[in-house]
C-alpha cells in the first residue's frame, strides 16, 4: 500500500464519522458527543474506503467516491434524527462536482465519457426519484431526490440505480423487522438515507460502482 492510499484508508473513515457525528449533534442541538454514531459511521467509512481502493476505476472515481461518502453519511445522521435532509449537502455535493469536472478536463484523458455520465445520473435519478415520490404520494421525501439527484451526478448512472437498489433492500428487510415485532406500523416512516449510505457502501463493495 502507498503513502497516498493508508492517507486515504485513514482519513475517509474519521472523515465519515466526523461529518456524521457533527450532523448528529447540530440536528438534535445537543452538546453532548454521540460516540455510537461516530463509531458506526467509522465502520461503514473504513469498509467503504478498502473496497473503493480495490474497486475504483481512477483517482477521480475514488475522490468522487470518498465526496459521495462523506456527504451520505452526513446526510443519514440528519435524516435519522429530524426526517430531514438539509439542502446544504445535495448542493454541496453538486458543487464538489462542478470542481471536479475543471480537474477532470485539465488532468483527465477520458473527461468527456464522464462527465456525461454525470449528467446522464442526475437526469435519471431525478426523474426515478421525482416518480416515485408521485406514486407514494410523498413516502419518498423531496430531501430524497435532491440526494439522489446529488450522488446520480457526482458517482454517475451505474452507481445511482446500484445505490437505490441495495437501499431499497435493505429498508425492505429493516422495515418487515420492524413491522414484525410491532415497532412500526404500516403507515409509519422511517428514514431513508441511512440506507441509501449502507446501500452505496454495499454498491462499492460489490463493484457494483
Amino acid at each position: 500500500m502507498s503513502l497516498s492510499q493508508a492517507i486515504f484508508c485513514a482519513m475517509l473513515p474519521a472523515g465519515s464519522a466526523l461529518s456524521a457525528s457533527l450532523s448528529l449533534r447540530k440536528a438534535s442541538k445537543s452538546q453532548a458527543w454521540p460516540w455510537a454514531c461516530f463509531g458506526a459511521f467509522f465502520a461503514l467509512g473504513a469498509a467503504t474506503g478498502y473496497f473503493a481502493l480495490r474497486n475504483a476505476s481512477g483517482p477521480f472515481s475514488l475522490a468522487a467516491l470518498a465526496m459521495a461518502t462523506l456527504a451520505l453519511s452526513s446526510a443519514a445522521a440528519y435524516d435519522f434524527k429530524t426526517r430531514l435532509i438539509p439542502n446544504f449537502i445535495p448542493f454541496a455535493l453538486i458543487a464538489l462536482r462542478m470542481a471536479l469536472f475543471a480537474t477532470e478536463l485539465i488532468f483527465g484523458g477520458s473527461a468527456i465519457a464522464r462527465i456525461l455520465d454525470s449528467f446522464i445520473g442526475l437526469v435519471a435519478s431525478s426523474a426515478l426519484l421525482l416518480i416515485s415520490s408521485k406514486l407514494s404520494k410523498g413516502g419518498v421525501g423531496a430531501g430524497d431526490v435532491k440526494l439522489f439527484a446529488a450522488l446520480g451526478f457526482m458517482c454517475g448512472l451505474r452507481a445511482v440505480l446500484s445505490t437505490l437498489l441495495a437501499a431499497l433492500i435493505f429498508a425492505s428487510i429493516v422495515g418487515i423487522a420492524l413491522f414484525a415485532l410491532k415497532k412500526k406500523s404500516s403507515k409509519d416512516s422511517v428514514p431513508f438515507a441511512p440506507f441509501a449510505a449502507a446501500g452505496f457502501s454495499a454498491a462499492v463493495a460489490l463493484a457494483m460502482i
